[in-house]
């Protein structure tokens, strides 16, 4: 199983891979404007994602100390 972690703030997104449940791996900020759907898409299809874990924090706080 291919499984795609999203990170899910106002302005950015945190994205990570990973097989089975093992090991994830981090794949870097993404900024959250209009292309992220696309992109994700994009993402989803050329790696074959079966599965998609979103992480929505309560408030955005922690953003601004990044």
């Amino acid at each position: 199983m291919r499984i795609l972690w999203i990170d899910w703030w106002k302005k950015i997104m945190g994205l990570a891979y990973s097989w089975d449940w093992d090991m994830v791996f981090p794949l870097g900020l993404h900024d959250n404007n209009d292309s992220i759907y696309s992109d994700l898409a994009h993402f989803v299809v050329q790696h074959k994602i079966n599965q998609i874990i979103i992480w929505i924090p309560k408030n955005d706080q922690v953003q601004t100390k990044i």
